[in-house]
């Protein structure tokens, strides 16, 4: 069985690696900005209604970067964490996959608090990492 620590270095390796890609966007901002979002949407609204929020922003403007953005690292980590040699192709196939688990409370639960744990990372990363769209070039006048 997996350590706990190895699979907390794990996840904050892969978060590490969705920033540092993300670094290279023009839309790291609005990124950094979205991500910050979705820990609490998880909280209030669950993991089901927040990955179709997701899903709804990137079909309703289909500049939205960091959220399918987002939607890809979500779907990655499913694939990598919860769904181990599951592929899923778009956000509805996880939806999908989803209510199948969440026949199962405990397993739904801890499927969203794991999510929770990856994506503070994803913020921490981000805030580090990042500039924000205030921030500017860093330079003073």
């Amino acid at each position: 069985m997996q350590s706990l620590k190895n699979k907390k270095l794990e996840k904050m390796q892969f978060a590490f690696r969705y920033v540092q890609e993300a670094k290279n966007g023009k839309w790291s901002a609005d990124f950094r900005s979205h991500i910050k979002r979705i820990p609490m949407y998880l909280y209030t609204n669950g993991l089901i209604p927040t990955i179709a929020f997701v899903m709804s922003k990137v079909r309703k403007n289909e500049q939205a970067y960091s959220y399918k953005y987002i939607g890809k690292i979500i779907l990655k980590y499913f694939e990598q964490f919860e769904l181990k040699g599951k592929e899923i192709a778009e956000l509805e196939g996880l939806i999908s996959e989803l209510f199948l688990i969440s026949e199962n409370k405990v397993n739904y639960r801890r499927c969203t608090l794991e999510l929770i744990s990856m994506l503070e990372w994803l913020v921490k990363f981000s805030d580090g990492m990042l500039k924000n769209q205030d921030e500017g070039d860093g330079n003073a006048k």
